[in-house]
């Protein structure tokens, strides 16, 4: 993807505090104004989602004028995408994967309804690993392809920080800049009952996740989304360096050893379940 110097006169006359819709050169892409951190993770956390086939916009970083935009293809580029704020829902399901969860199993006529569900699950799993809790009604939707519905993730700016906690109280890091260890113990109970509670073709699911986003994987996803991506706009650098990548690495790590510990516990002697089969 390249910027014309109309589609930069484009964005610099919108109001893009909150994503908009513009009609680029290229197409149709969602624009709003950031800063680099949090355009970055959009970057990031869209590659390794798609190396897990989620469904998930691909994302550019833009610096126009010194000021940082995040620019996302449109998804109705591969069907009909409706976010979930369209749907009429009980006002408790606003951050809750779960409560939608019985809400589409009870009262949504929906052909494909597993499928559907099996997404919820990869986006509850996916959400643990990117330390990522700002899954409000605005952060994913449906997309309706042939009469195929599926689950849309967008808006992951929030992934991999911690100003916003939509669903644990207690998500904070400490003076040190690390995970408080109270978010440890609430997140090992979160998973927990998650493992002891739901159909093992589900919990599966956390078992090849855990498998495959290695911290040695996640590093190396930092090194190709530097390698591959250059900064659009009208910046006299191109090259895209990642910001803080140090601190994000060891967060990562945090986080995935609390994720180890809890699968641990619970499997117990039954760690052959770990075994991760890449060519399955």
């Amino acid at each position: 993807m390249k910027l014309t110097t109309e589609d930069m006169e484009i964005i610099r006359q919108t109001l893009l505090m909150v994503s908009e819709k513009l009609q680029l050169s290229c197409g149709n892409f969602y624009v709003s104004q950031s800063n680099l951190a949090k355009a970055m993770n959009e970057v990031i956390v869209s590659t390794i989602g798609k190396d897990l086939g989620l469904i998930i916009p691909k994302y550019y970083v833009a610096c126009i004028d010194k000021k940082y935009y995040k620019i996302s293809e449109d998804l109705n580029n591969l069907g009909e995408f409706t976010p979930m704020t369209y749907f009429e829902y009980p006002r408790k399901i606003e951050t809750s994967l779960i409560e939608l969860w019985d809400y589409i199993e009870n009262d949504r006529e929906i052909s494909n309804r597993f499928e559907l569900m099996v997404d919820l699950v990869k986006t509850y799993i996916f959400d643990h690993f990117m330390i990522n809790w700002d899954r409000n009604l605005g952060n994913y939707g449906v997309l309706t392809a042939e009469d195929n519905i599926r689950l849309a993730l967008i808006d992951h700016e929030f992934a991999f920080s911690f100003e916003f906690m939509e669903t644990l109280s207690s998500y904070i890091v400490d003076e040190r800049g690390e995970l408080d260890d109270n978010f440890a113990k609430v997140k090992e109970e979160d998973l927990t009952y998650f493992l002891e509670h739901y159909n093992p073709l589900l919990t599966q699911i956390l078992v090849d996740y855990y498998n495959f986003l290695t911290p040695t994987y996640f590093m190396s996803v930092l090194e190709r989304v530097e390698k591959d991506n250059k900064m659009l706009g009208n910046s006299k650098n191109d090259q895209i360096i990642i910001p803080g990548k140090a601190k994000l690495i060891k967060l990562y790590e945090q986080n995935y050893d609390i994720i180890k510990k809890t699968m641990e516990d619970y499997y117990g002697t039954r760690k052959k379940l770990l075994k991760y089969n890449r060519n399955k």
